[in-house]
């Protein structure tokens, strides 16, 4: 499933799951996702799924929608792109293996002025807005050279991602006797936290832990004989 992580000012604000066909994103409360910003049209762009994919439209916005730094009218959503609208950055985020590159099948013209009490931002102010500051931080995951470590590094791209030697786990980990899911990783607005699933030992920083953590850049995780550490990348 599909994430939104909604970031102003460098900060993570909200997380929206994209669980319905048609998502609308503006200023108005009657929208699915709502932006409060004077910058923002009252109903100022959508969401689309059709199939497999997923596609931005453009609602005939005031200080238009873009992907990166690209305006768009209508555009196919990749993973990982950034969606700016205004002063927000609205980081797409969900399985890859479902952003087919399919023939896009939207074929009517977009069209619709929603300029009524919005504020128009000059040029200049858009292009501030889309100059490329903004920096998103990554949970990654890396080996630590022992003897028993994972294979390679593991970037946490959505909200909940697990430890174990179960084929559908994100980290692979463990021996025979090992559980199936020994630990659970949340990703959420204030870091990362992580709990132990199992009866076997959690050990951050070689401590054992018996409860819900939040993780620190650095930290050393210990999973099913398994070590890695945690650390916070940017884009």
């Amino acid at each position: 499933m599909p994430v939104l992580r909604v970031f102003a000012d460098e900060k993570l604000v909200d997380q929206f799951d994209v669980t319905s066909e048609s998502i609308s994103i503006g200023r108005n409360p009657d929208n699915d996702l709502v932006l409060n910003s004077k910058g923002v049209s009252k109903h100022h762009a959508v969401i689309e799924k059709k199939g497999p994919n997923y596609f931005l439209i453009d609602s005939g916005s005031s200080n238009g929608t873009y992907i990166g730094n690209q305006r768009v009218a209508k555009a196919r959503l990749a993973f990982w792109d950034d969606i700016r609208i205004a002063e927000f950055v609205l980081k797409f985020m969900g399985n890859q293996r479902h952003l087919q590159q399919d023939e896009d099948p939207f074929d009517d013209e977009l069209g619709g002025n929603d300029a009524d009490r919005t504020m128009v931002l000059e040029p200049g102010k858009i292009s501030k807005l889309l100059e490329p500051k903004r920096k998103v931080v990554k949970p990654v995951f890396l080996p630590v050279s022992h003897d028993h470590t994972i294979e390679v590094r593991y970037e946490m791209d959505k909200p909940d991602a697990y430890i174990g030697k179960a084929s559908d786990c994100d980290i692979r980990v463990g021996s025979f006797w090992s559980p199936r899911k020994a630990a659970r990783l949340t990703w959420q607005r204030d870091g990362v936290f992580v709990e132990r699933m199992s009866f076997r030992s959690l050990m951050v920083n070689r401590k054992k832990v018996r409860k819900k953590v939040q993780l620190q850049n650095g930290d050393r995780l210990t999973v099913n004989s398994v070590e890695m550490e945690f650390q916070h990348i940017t884009d």
